[in-house]
């Protein structure tokens, strides 16, 4: 059976596919701290609900503009009692080509809601990550 802390990410997997950007919000911490990889959009960390909800009308624009962008979660972590590692792949389909690579990203969940996300460009790079938390 999966955490509660697991299921607050799937949901927010599950609002970002659906483009429900109040249902993703909701679940955000209103001084959410998200270090992304620029790999959509070229922002690299994002700092409250403000600049997250910017982020995602961006996302959605580049997908209105003919942009398919595809995550998938193969699995999810519980790392500790508060964090979760989440491995997977996206691609992302551009008038330049079809990017695809393997990803990996940890969420952090205070009081039901994700405070802390940071966004990996490998599977690799996220295993190391969590395990430097674990060590921290």
């Amino acid at each position: 059976m999966a955490s509660q802390n697991v299921e607050t990410v799937r949901r927010l997997f599950e609002a970002f596919d659906e483009g429900n950007l109040e249902g993703f919000l909701d679940l955000l911490a209103d001084d959410v701290d998200w270090r992304v990889t620029g790999y959509l959009t070229g922002d690299r960390h994002l700092r409250g609900k403000d600049a997250v909800r910017a982020w995602l009308l961006r996302v959605a624009a580049l997908q209105a503009s003919g942009e398919e962008i595809r995550m998938v979660q193969d699995e999810y972590r519980d790392l500790d009692e508060r964090t979760v590692l989440v491995l997977g792949s996206g691609t992302i389909r551009r008038d330049e080509g079809l990017l695809e690579e393997q990803l990996g990203w940890i969420y952090r969940i205070e009081e039901g809601k994700v405070a802390y996300m940071a966004d990996y460009l490998s599977r690799e790079e996220a295993i190391a990550a969590a395990e430097e938390l674990g060590e921290g």
